[in-house]
């Protein structure tokens, strides 16, 4: 006998697979827990404007164009299974995957932006009904619009998606979930470097002598990918075609930081000066032969601070709020990076 349904948001699930089409399904074969998501149908319903010797518009002169979805979906940060969104929010078509430290059991995914043609997801949620009932919302041809990583006092760290898809489906068989442990990254886990000296060899970019910031109690990092969401064309059936780049790719992010000194993000603001920022998870140990533990490792090596004077609120300690744009070098270093340490041997 399988397990009942919890006729609940509690026995939603929530699946994942990488499509060798753009637009055509492929059944979830990766698994991950969730917090919220809200992906949903969008129609464009069109009612005619003839006037019919009548008050009220007519029934059948209401016509459906053109449909697609799009939504929502938040997660935790976690040390399994996320491994396949890092790489789509970046639009990564080739990440770097190899051995982390000589394990033979924990990788390196490192995941760098990319062009979105070619990429795209199968996404299905599985929504159960109060009377028990599994119901499996598909969704095809999915890219991420948009993706903010962060890190809070006493919170764990979340990871927000803004999703497109091609279109909603209820049709397509329910592929019930096969879930893998993972923990979840947290504030006592993260550090925070600013400044230092980005470089990239391999494919894969380092930061060196980049400074520990001591005071930050919060972080966020945002990504939009712009991309052309509404390619409807005749012959198409209200359908619309892959999403495209059409528009510069967008990093930015917001620091929180007690007031220390000048030179730990003020200095740099004031003088509009470029420096690196990194962002680092460091999680439970995954391999202890080789002392290699799970981790998130997201860097910036051009940032130029937006705001950064601290301000007196009240009589409490002074706090600035650094927001700030990330953008391409010169150096040929990604503009963004994620690297990712789990016991995933691909990107899941």
């Amino acid at each position: 006998m399988g397990v009942p349904i919890i006729g609940a948001g509690l026995g939603a699930t929530l699946g994942t697979a990488e499509e060798d089409t753009w637009g055509t399904f492929a059944a979830p074969d990766s698994f991950v827990e969730f917090v919220s998501e809200t992906l949903a149908l969008d129609p464009k319903n069109v009612q005619s404007e003839a006037i019919n010797g009548g008050l009220f518009e007519q029934a059948q002169r209401r016509v459906r164009t053109t449909r697609q979805a799009a939504g929502p979906v938040n997660l935790e940060l976690q040390s399994r299974s996320i491994g396949r969104f890092l790489k789509h929010m970046v639009q990564c078509g080739s990440p770097v995957v190899g051995a982390a430290g000589g394990s033979s059991s924990a990788y390196q995914q490192v995941f760098t932006p990319g062009p979105s043609a070619g990429l795209s997801l199968s996404v299905q949620v599985g929504r159960p009904t109060a009377l028990g009932v599994m119901e499996a919302f598909s969704y095809t041809g999915v890219k991420v619009l948009d993706w903010t990583v962060d890190v809070a006092v006493d919170a764990i760290s979340k990871l927000q998606l803004t999703l497109d898809a091609k279109d909603e489906d209820t049709t397509e068989d329910y592929a019930a979930p096969s879930w893998t442990d993972a923990d979840v990254f947290h504030f006592a886990e993260a550090t925070l470097l600013l400044g230092g000296t980005a470089a990239t060899t391999g494919g894969v970019c380092t930061l060196t002598g980049g400074t520990p910031v001591a005071s930050a109690t919060g972080a966020s990092i945002k990504g939009a990918n712009t991309l052309d969401t509404a390619r409807q064309f005749v012959g198409n059936g209200g359908l619309k075609r892959e999403q495209l780049n059409n528009g510069f790719t967008k990093i930015t992010g917001e620091l929180d930081l007690e007031f220390d000194d000048l030179t730990t993000m003020y200095e740099a603001f004031s003088a509009n000066t470029q420096t690196s920022l990194q962002l680092t998870w460091t999680g439970p140990v995954i391999d202890e032969a080789n002392n290699v533990n799970a981790g998130l490792v997201v860097l910036i090596p051009a940032i130029f601070f937006e705001k950064g004077t601290p301000d007196v609120s009240g009589p409490k300690i002074l706090t600035q709020k650094g927001s700030f744009t990330g953008l391409a070098d010169k150096l040929g270093n990604p503009a963004v990076q994620f690297t990712y340490t789990t016991l995933d041997a691909t990107p899941l």
